[in-house]
């Protein structure tokens, strides 16, 4: 999308850095930069000037990552989102940004994956989201961290205003 069309139509922008089940969102309605930490300045533009801004991150690895992370923060703006794996302990750490939902398997997590089995078809499980609890049926999730990619997803949906329900058969249906 050119700039001048962008800043007509201003799209919320999602900025992913790590696995993010795209398919579960609309991409008509949503922009989405699939980036890494080197990458993520040359989106900028975007992420500043977007009506929602959601930047998920599901793992920081290194100090470089970690300073470059903290750039990006200090141009979000004010209604940014950020969506952290609370399963990592470097992405937990980002956790205080004034706007956060977090997902993983620990209790603390804001949206929280459970009772999750896995066999040769796929995966069950259930997804905790303020006190509401879904199943969710994802067809040839064959290991566990295969799901943050998911749980990212359904995080920014999530703060998008989809409903959990709807994710849940938009997944299972594809």
């Amino acid at each position: 999308m050119n700039k001048l069309l962008f800043l007509i139509k201003k799209p919320p922008v999602i900025a992913t850095l790590g696995r993010f089940y795209s398919g579960l969102l609309d991409k008509k309605k949503f922009l989405i930069f699939e980036t890494n930490f080197k990458e993520l300045g040359k989106i900028n533009f975007f992420i500043k000037k977007s009506k929602k801004t959601i930047l998920a991150i599901e793992r920081i690895k290194t100090k470089e990552e970690i300073l470059e992370i903290k750039k990006t923060l200090k141009i979000l703006p004010a209604s940014a989102f950020l969506v952290l794996n609370f399963d990592d302990d470097r992405t937990r750490g980002l956790k205080n940004f004034n706007n956060c939902l977090t997902y993983g398997f620990f209790k603390k997590a804001d949206l929280r994956a459970t009772d999750l089995s896995i066999d040769f078809k796929g995966a069950n499980l259930k997804i905790n989201y303020q006190g509401n609890i879904v199943p969710f049926w994802i067809k040839g999730l064959f290991q566990k961290e295969e799901l943050y990619g998911y749980l990212a997803a359904i995080g920014a949906g999530l703060i998008l205003g989809l409903n959990l329900v709807e994710m849940s058969q938009k997944i299972k249906s594809r």
